[in-house]
């Protein structure tokens, strides 16, 4: 269904979720195992395989497909199962208001499911909207050091009011206070500022970048593209998926049903594993979606072939369209966003100011990242990095790990930019032929040497733009949002901290490059007809504190602490 947000939804219609409190059963119940013919078993189909997510996680998002058997008489029908593992106690808001069909779910602690928990909550037709479009949404109090599972389901196998086995389904769990903070760009993906425009190059003349952008902190993953082609490849005329994806011990993609109607899913441990096996192409189309807002439906201008790149042009013709918010780094971009450090004195003792060799904060050479059973990093570290195929596991002689888990970073706070896999990015490399263009690429990946992650002694690769392999992915760029002065993807209370200190009044400019965000109407000085801007700008629900001095134009009184009545009524995307 179109209903994006559960705690807009609440503001908007005014519901109030029912919580139930049944008692919890430990009888045995009646089974009807039905599986499903051709569906393919998600790997949380069971609680055993439950997938596990814990507070540092949340805002926590899943696009998933049902699973593929009707097991127990009255309790969720293809139902998959997660684990919770809270440790801060407070109000959360569960709820799949993003799902199609008749979903349901249910809470239990001290145990997975009917048979072993305590069943704590039910919630079934809470969003807003009527069967067949009716969905669960709860706020319940959970505590710290408390595990927690969730059970996901329909509520009933006959058509119309359920949808099949391997339908996806959205869920979603927060505190309540995310559940109340949008991002000024519409999205969930965790970006960090890169400032000093017009920075000094490497030696190599690399590095200079005369604007602010932010970078994506992570590469691109596994769970994030399967959001991707649950929305737009039921049918995929494009390719975005690759069976390499499915068949290869690197890939972590699984897609089950026919042409028109395919739905996909991540691997048992691959969720938060990079994406792989994309052309640059692809990697584009998916700037396009986020561009477009994440539409759902076919692959068209409207969903994934125009937005920031047009790609109706020839391969080598495209080019970032102007007003883009997401896109592929340039090399430049993606540059000083790994290596330049103009805060660290230390960056320059590699012979190069301002730059280290390495996109992990430091001039020597990283240590190879080891593996564990499920792919993450095991000897993470302030100079760790997955190259040289140390990293073995499922069944691969260097693979793929778990993004962010090698925990170095560089001087913006990006992690896996050294190894892993390599990133591409939008400059246009020599080509191999004329009739096969080739786009530079980044960073090293798992399996080659040390020096491919260094700079200005590495070098970038070249490649044929509709390549696709197991040792390529990418991280997105995007524009800043005005009044982000932290570059965390909203408008909030450590922004007015900076809009405050960038304060001039009328006429008291020039302003600092970094203050530049807070110059919204251009004129070269921050006043308050700025702030009154800067306001309109605001993501959070809870609004901004009065500047002295200066009126609001949104409330007749000024904004005070607390004062959430009317904001609530305005608050919105800039």
């Amino acid at each position: 269904m179109a209903f994006r947000s559960g705690w807009l939804g609440a503001l908007v219609f005014g519901f109030t979720a029912a919580v139930f409190f049944p008692a919890s059963s430990t009888a045995t119940l009646p089974t009807e195992v039905e599986p499903v013919a051709g569906c393919t078993s998600p790997v949380n189909e069971t609680c055993e395989n439950a997938i596990v997510f814990a507070t540092a996680d949340l805002p926590f998002v899943a696009n998933e497909p049902l699973a593929c058997i009707n097991d127990v008489i009255d309790k969720p029908y293809f139902d998959s199962f997660y684990r919770y593992d809270c440790t801060q106690t407070g109000t959360h808001i569960i709820h799949m208001c993003d799902s199609s069909g008749d979903t349901y779910l249910r809470v239990y602690e001290d145990g997975c499911g009917w048979g072993d928990g305590v069943e704590l909550a039910t919630a079934d037709d809470e969003c807003p909207g009527s069967p067949p479009n009716a969905d669960p949404f709860l706020s319940i109090e959970l505590e710290a050091g408390q595990s927690y599972w969730i059970e996901v389901g329909t509520w009933r196998p006959e058509p119309p009011w359920a949808p099949p086995a391997n339908s996806p389904y959205t869920l979603s769990v927060s505190l309540e206070g995310q559940a109340q903070q949008i991002s000024c760009d519409g999205t969930r993906l965790a970006t960090f500022l890169v400032a000093e425009p017009g920075n000094s190059a490497d030696t190599n003349g690399r590095g200079s970048v005369p604007g602010l952008y932010r970078m994506g902190r992570l590469e691109v993953t596994n769970r994030q593209w399967v959001d991707l082609l649950n929305a737009v490849a039921a049918a995929d005329p494009n390719g975005l998926f690759n069976e390499d994806m499915t068949d290869s011990g690197r890939g972590g993609i699984l897609r089950n049903g026919s042409t028109g109607s395919f739905s996909y899913f991540v691997k048992e441990s691959f969720g938060d594993k990079p994406v792989n096996f994309l052309s640059w192409l692809d990697a584009a189309r998916y700037a396009n979606w986020l561009h477009n807002g994440q539409p759902s439906g076919a692959q068209g201008p409207a969903t994934t072939e125009a937005g920031a790149y047009d790609l109706a042009d020839l391969p080598e013709d495209v080019v970032r369209q102007p007003e883009s918010t997401f896109f592929l780094p340039t090399h430049d971009e993606w540059y000083k966003a790994a290596y330049f450090d103009p805060f660290d004195p230390g960056a320059d003792a590699g012979g190069t100011v301002d730059y280290w060799l390495y996109p992990t904060s430091s001039d020597s050479v990283p240590t190879q990242a080891g593996a564990t059973a499920n792919g993450d990093v095991s000897n993470p570290g302030a100079n760790v990095a997955n190259y040289g195929s140390g990293a073995d596991w499922n069944g691969e002689n260097g693979n793929v790990t778990s993004v962010g888990s090698a925990t170095s970073t560089s001087p913006w706070g990006l992690l896996d930019m050294a190894g892993n896999l390599f990133e591409l990015t939008e400059t246009l490399d020599t080509p191999i032929s004329p009739d096969l263009p080739t786009r530079t690429s980044r960073g090293g990946d798992f399996s080659n040497a040390s020096i491919l992650m260094s700079s200005p002694k590495g070098f970038s690769i070249a490649l044929n733009m509709v390549a696709e392999a197991g040792n390529v992915g990418f991280r997105l760029a995007a524009t800043v949002c005005l009044g982000d002065f932290d570059g965390d993807n909203d408008v909030d209370e450590g922004d007015r901290d900076f809009f405050v200190t960038c304060f001039t009044g009328n006429g008291g400019g020039p302003v600092t490059p970094v203050c530049g965000l807070g110059d919204f109407d251009g004129d070269t000085d921050v006043d308050c007809e700025d702030w009154s801007l800067f306001e309109s700008a605001w993501t959070s629900m809870e609004p901004p504190l009065a500047l002295p001095g200066c009126v609001s134009l949104l409330f007749s009184d000024g904004f005070e602490s607390g004062d959430t009545t009317a904001w609530s009524l305005t608050v919105g995307s800039p």
